[in-house]
């Protein structure tokens, strides 16, 4: 079971002035007895099942660390290529569900499952699109120039609904930020801009890319350039923000006037990189996709996982029909997926499970393209598969299902020592989102329950991971993230200074201190008081090396914690229904990927469930009902206090 049960074991504390911490040390704080009995039957019936295997398909480390075993059963097929980033001082994610993704890639290179992983932090940046664009670029360029073109399977020409070069005419209509506001259910145009100060044509056909879709969004649009060449390679973009939309968009314009050699700092996508696509005569791919967030179709949720993926694979499927059997020109066993935060989580999803068979009948649901149903199962096409040549992944917001416990397994030292006082005087730091009156009781309990060694450690052990080496890959990617920033620069905050005139491990130090004193793009008043002697600098100028050694991982996390400028509360990613939410109404959490077509959300951490006001009738507890939103919330916590227990 897979499932993330861990959170219903207990976590010894030191003593602080809570309830959490009014334990003493050797005392353990836990869900009550009956709490934990309640969620078991949760995760043992057949709705729980459900959840579980929607978690599954909605994480790439169980495709990951499966194939990397030998333990895959559902012929999963891995990208060849991984170019991931992550910014340092990431508020939207803590650093461990990255580190975990780095392991299990490092592990498939290593048994030969994939060819390359580029992996990094980027320096001075939180959750955004944390790339350096011309850098990214150079990658696409050298990976495809390294594999070079597939050799062509000669097929049998074929026709269908799916045929785009058939599409004609139609209409489309987009808002300025290239929402596509109506189209045909077909249809084709020829764009005109401007390259390089050059007149430019792009036919641009769009079309549903399922033949039984049961959303307006399910549309893909193919944007193929003039210079297009037979093995053309695919830039496949992803428009999902946040897990909770992924609409069907326009990207290039008619009139449009792109450059080359603009490539900004921070960006996967605008003029600046559709400028560089055109010009490598590269097919742009933009397609829509069900949602999280999508409303209730006839009383029906049909944007819970797999639902976002399966529509992904479905349009990677549209284009490599088109491309195999039909006459679209460009190289099908050369598509790059790309994406950002929700977007980077759903581009690694769909590159590590590549033609799973988990997701044959919900792809046979909708009508995609390339399965035939045969004795009870699927046959799948091995030439239009929904597998990727290569994935570029932007702060990818991973492990959905497991992050809660991530975050506290790192932050829960930091948050204890918040409760008990001991940055009450520090000026600046305590200040905004961090400020240690934020965090109620129940959060400091939750958070206590939530960090536990069965919580992510027990997760890591079930991908044949160990703990001890995640922290141990944490902290190399922090010391990398830093020796790139002092020998080569790469930062988003160059001004802080000048590489070039770094000349010892001294001032190396010092100007490292400089950086780490600015959370994400602004000077923290009070960072001082923060130790910064957690890493140490040898070699010399333009070959520096920083050290971090193992002892320090609570020091690391320590600065990372306050470095943010926001850490999550306790649940971090499971709060649907919680008591911050004032009475139970579903809010903004990743919860709604999970659940059953008739519920908006399911949880999937004993703790987020317990503290879901709609689950404590069955606990025999009633909710508040406190007209005033403060007064309920207030009530509701009190009462969220009595789910946890201190025990020896």
């Amino acid at each position: 079971m897979r499932f993330a049960v861990a959170a219903v074991a207990a976590v010894a504390l030191a003593g602080s002035g809570t309830t959490a911490a009014a334990a003493e040390r050797g005392e353990r704080v836990v869900l009550r007895e009956e709490v934990r009995e309640a969620y078991a039957d949760f995760v043992a019936s057949e709705r729980g099942q459900l959840i579980e295997q929607q978690i599954k398909m909605a994480s790439p480390s169980f495709y990951l660390a499966d194939v990397a075993r030998g333990i895959d059963e559902t012929s999963a097929d891995p990208a060849d290529y991984w170019y991931v980033r992550i910014g340092l001082h990431d508020d939207g994610m803590s650093l461990a569900p990255q580190a975990t993704l780095y392991a299990n890639l490092q592990r498939l290179k290593k048994a030969g499952a994939i060819e390359d992983v580029n992996s990094a932090l980027v320096a001075n940046l939180g959750h955004t699109e944390n790339v350096s664009t011309a850098e990214a670029i150079s990658w696409m360029d050298e990976i495809l120039a390294r594999a070079g073109s597939s050799d062509p399977v000669d097929v049998q020409p074929a026709s269908g609904w799916w045929d785009v070069t058939t599409y004609a005419g139609g209409s489309i209509a987009e808002a300025p930020n290239g929402t596509v506001t109506s189209s045909t259910d077909t249809g084709s145009r020829t764009l005109t801009v401007t390259l390089d100060g050059e007149p430019f044509t792009v036919t641009h056909y769009w079309g549903y890319y399922a033949e039984n879709p049961n959303s307006p969004a399910q549309k893909i649009s193919i944007y193929v350039p003039e210079n297009v060449r037979e093995d053309s390679p695919t830039y496949f973009r992803t428009n999902n923000s946040g897990w909770t939309q992924n609409p069907f968009r326009g990207t290039l314009v008619d009139g449009g006037v792109y450059e080359t050699g603009n490539l900004t700092y921070n960006t996967t996508q605008g003029p600046n990189v559709y400028a560089e696509l055109l010009d490598r005569g590269m097919i742009l791919v933009s397609y829509g996709a069900r949602s999280r967030a999508d409303a209730p179709v006839d009383g029906v949720y049909q944007g819970h996982s797999p639902a976002t993926m399966t529509d992904t694979k479905a349009a990677l499927r549209f284009l490599a029909h088109n491309q195999v059997y039909g006459s679209l020109p460009g190289d099908p066993e050369r598509v790059i997926i790309t994406g950002m935060s929700g977007g980077g989580a759903l581009t690694a999803v769909v590159a590590a499970s590549g033609n799973s068979s988990d997701y044959h009948a919900s792809l046979a649901e909708i009508g995609a393209l390339g399965l035939t149903e045969r004795d009870g199962g699927y046959v799948d096409d091995p030439l239009t598969g929904d597998d990727v040549f290569a994935t570029f992944s932007s702060a990818p917001m991973i492990e959905q299902d497991i992050a809660s416990e991530a975050h506290e397994w790192m932050y829960y030292p930091t948050r204890q020592k918040v409760a008990d006082g001991e940055y009450a005087d520090a000026a600046g730091i305590t200040n905004g989102r961090n400020n240690p009156d934020r965090l109620a009781e129940w959060q400091l309990l939750a958070s206590a329950v939530l960090s536990q060694d069965d919580g992510y450690p027990a997760y890591l052990e079930s991908l044949g991971l160990k703990p001890k080496d995640i922290q141990r890959t944490m902290l190399d990617m922090v010391a990398t993230s830093l020796e790139r920033l002092l020998n080569e620069g790469v930062t988003y905050r160059p001004e802080l200074f000048d590489v070039a005139t770094i000349e010892n491990r001294a001032e190396a130090e010092e100007a490292l201190k400089t950086y780490l004193r600015y959370a994400m793009n602004n000077p923290v008043p009070g960072f001082e008081e923060l130790p910064l002697d957690w890493f140490k600098v040898a070699g010399k100028a333009g070959k520096f090396k920083v050290v971090i050694t193992p002892n320090q991982w609570e020091t690391v996390n320590e600065y990372m914690y306050w470095s943010a400028q926001f850490v999550k509360n306790p649940p971090a990613t499971d709060q649907d229904g919680l008591v911050s939410n004032l009475g139970g109404a579903p809010g903004y959490s990743e919860s709604s990927l999970y659940g059953g077509p008739d519920e908006p959300y399911n949880h999937v951490s004993a703790v987020a469930w317990a503290l879901d006001v709609n689950n404590w009738p069955a606990l025999g507890l009633t909710p508040s009902t406190n007209p005033d939103s403060a007064a309920r919330q207030a009530e509701n916590a009190a009462i969220a206090t009595s789910l946890f227990e201190i025990t020896r």
